[in-house]
């Protein structure tokens, strides 16, 4: 099967669509998605809506939680916290009645989902480096876990030889291995790329690629205008941070 990672969304349309413009002509077989459907952009509904239409497996991430009244963001900081609000009450029930059921943690294929950290999901700890990384693979057994929240691609390796950081863009996944993979942010990459990020995993090849898309940035940015968010997100888009 071959599968498109599809992962922090944050309610862009723009990048979302694109994106699966280029994973429905690849014909992928299903999507998987570590969280942050909503926040921080102005299309909540219509990314929530288009992720439920696919059937994507998806597990809960913390913009998910706090605009679906799970929680409350006390640790939000001022931008983040003015759009969840303003999230939480365009954002229609059904699609509000989705979030509020997903799972901290999902199973796939021999890979574990979810969208901060194995050892506290709940928590929203952030893997940013090796040797946090490394804390993390007594807490799965799956050859690997995807997880999301950082913006950040990374692929951190736990093989006979210990604990290696992978870089590039497309990598042979070894069975001796195993794996933390995050495959960027498709709605707000903050790696210097302004470009949708996203990935392709090929289960029969044992192979995933880091991708990029070209979007349409200037819209993306006119409807979080539009909407009276704050105009900080909306420059953030067009530089990757």
């Amino acid at each position: 099967m071959r599968y498109g990672i599809i992962s922090d969304i944050h309610s862009n349309w723009k990048a979302l669509s694109a994106v699966l413009d280029v994973l429905d002509k690849e014909k992928v077989d299903r999507h998987l998605c570590p969280g942050d459907l909503v926040g921080y952009g102005a299309d909540p509904n219509r990314c929530v809506e288009e992720v439920r239409r696919l059937s994507c497996l998806t597990v809960l991430g913390n913009h998910d939680s706090v605009a679906a009244g799970r929680e409350e963001p006390t640790y939000f900081n001022p931008h983040a916290r003015k759009t969840i609000e303003w999230t939480r009450e365009v954002l229609e029930g059904e699609n509000r009645g989705y979030l509020k059921e997903l799972p901290m943690k999902r199973n796939e294929g021999g890979w574990l989902l979810v969208h901060a950290t194995p050892s506290e999901p709940e928590a929203w700890h952030y893997i940013l480096s090796e040797d946090r990384g490394a804390r993390e693979f007594p807490h799965f057994n799956e050859g690997v876990c995807l997880f999301g929240h950082t913006h950040y691609p990374f692929l951190l390796a736990q093989g006979p030889g210990g604990f290696k950081s992978l870089r590039g863009n497309k990598f042979h996944l070894e069975p001796d291995t195993r794996y933390l993979l995050n495959a960027g942010s498709v709605g707000q990459p903050r790696d210097g790329d302004p470009r949708a990020a996203y990935g392709v995993y090929d289960s029969e090849a044992m192979t995933v690629e880091f991708r990029r898309a070209e979007y349409d940035i200037a819209t993306a940015q006119k409807k979080i205008l539009d909407a009276g968010l704050p105009r900080f997100l909306a420059e953030r888009l067009s530089k990757g941070v």
